[in-house]
């Protein structure tokens, strides 16, 4: 390998390096039940939504999201989606 290739080659390294620690301070951002879909919800653990369903007698809501993915992004707390809590 030539200067060149080994020097691209630590670049690329660097910014995989850089990339997976953005990516893994990105997740702890997101660690509480809400996931950042705001705090307005009161949101369930898996284990416990359907005691709390049937004790409530209200219908559960189940959102299945990433922290990567742009339409998930979209329904974040800070657009308008979960609004209503009422519904």
């Amino acid at each position: 390998m030539g200067n060149a290739q080994v020097a691209d080659m630590k670049l690329l390294q660097a910014l995989v390096f850089f990339l997976h620690l953005f990516y893994v301070q990105s997740d702890k951002e997101l660690k509480g039940l809400d996931r950042g879909f705001g705090d307005d919800i009161k949101w369930v653990s898996w284990d416990d939504t359907f005691s709390t369903a049937k004790l409530l007698n209200k219908p559960m809501f189940l959102l299945i999201h990433k922290s990567w993915c742009a339409s998930c992004q979209a329904s974040s707390s800070t657009s308008s989606t979960f609004c209503s809590t009422e519904t």
